[in-house]
């Protein structure tokens, strides 16, 4: 008698072997992206099957992985040039495979999901990719994962703090509001975005190891941090009630990408652009 289980295993495998090898979207992108669809294909058993074991049963996974997924693979794979492709390390291609699994209706996290699958299957970049950026993935929101598309490509960024000072002898102070950035809209140039939780997200980076907050220095600009008196997360300090021996100060510092912050960017396509901005 048939086992469902492994029937249900073999019946994904099959139908992603399929889709790879004669998927149309794939076909029609041209050779090189066929071939990116192919060569994945032979990894299937070897980095599937374990993704199939413990998710067969979930319905809107075994959709994804049967009619979209090819495609999200060979658009990230596109600038990648024949003759590079390579199988990617089992070690990055399962984790991610069983991330996605359970992130797929989350478009920035399929994105970089496919993207991290596209770059380990880069023979140019071999050790761009890296298993703890799957990890990294998995521990973030789409939120977070929009708001890292926006800090991650510059090297350093200002940032400030909102901290109760002890007007008496200006040492002793209450945090009060930290990590803030001058988020805004239209690319920077409209109106300032408010994330309610943008404290606990970049407290989440600097944990992941992607970014590092210093206080201890600042932008050289004269005008760096301009912005923090405009900023409704500051305003709505100003005004909130104190006991009379506090006031509102701002703290000025500075958020750097780290190397490992900036290797996952480029991993994942977002890489830094290198601007490092003059701290002092």
């Amino acid at each position: 008698m048939s086992d469902p289980v492994e029937d249900g295993k073999a019946a994904i495998v099959t139908e992603i072997v399929r889709a790879a090898a004669s998927d149309p979207v794939v076909k029609e992108a041209g050779s090189q992206l066929a071939r990116a669809g192919l060569t994945l294909a032979k990894t299937v058993n070897t980095v599937l099957l374990p993704l199939a074991a413990v998710n067969y049963t979930i319905e809107k996974a075994r959709e994804y992985f049967a009619e979209r997924f090819q495609a999200d693979i060979a658009e990230a794979a596109k600038s990648i040039p024949p003759d590079s492709i390579v199988e990617p390390k089992a070690s990055i291609a399962g984790p991610a495979l069983q991330g996605l699994a359970f992130s797929h209706e989350e478009p920035e996290l399929r994105q970089m999901y496919a993207k991290l699958l596209a770059t380990a299957m880069d023979g140019r970049s071999p050790t761009l990719a890296h298993p703890a950026f799957v990890e990294v993935i998995k521990q973030i929101t789409a939120e977070e994962a929009r708001l890292l598309a926006a800090i991650l490509p510059v090297h350093s960024i200002p940032v400030v703090s909102v901290v109760a000072i002890e007007k008496a002898n200006r040492r002793a102070f209450i945090q009060r509001s930290r990590h803030i950035i001058d988020l805004r809209a239209d690319q920077g140039k409209g109106e300032p975005v408010v994330i309610s939780n943008v404290e606990a997200m970049m407290n989440n980076f600097i944990r992941l190891g992607l970014i590092e907050a210093d206080y201890d220095r600042q932008i050289a600009a004269t005008n760096a941090c301009e912005w923090a008196e405009s900023r409704p997360e500051v305003r709505r300090e100003r005004e909130s009630t104190l006991p009379a021996t506090h006031e509102i100060d701002i703290v000025r510092g500075i958020v750097f990408t780290t190397a490992f912050g900036a290797q996952f960017a480029r991993a994942i396509g977002i890489g830094a652009t290198g601007a490092t901005a003059a701290a002092t």
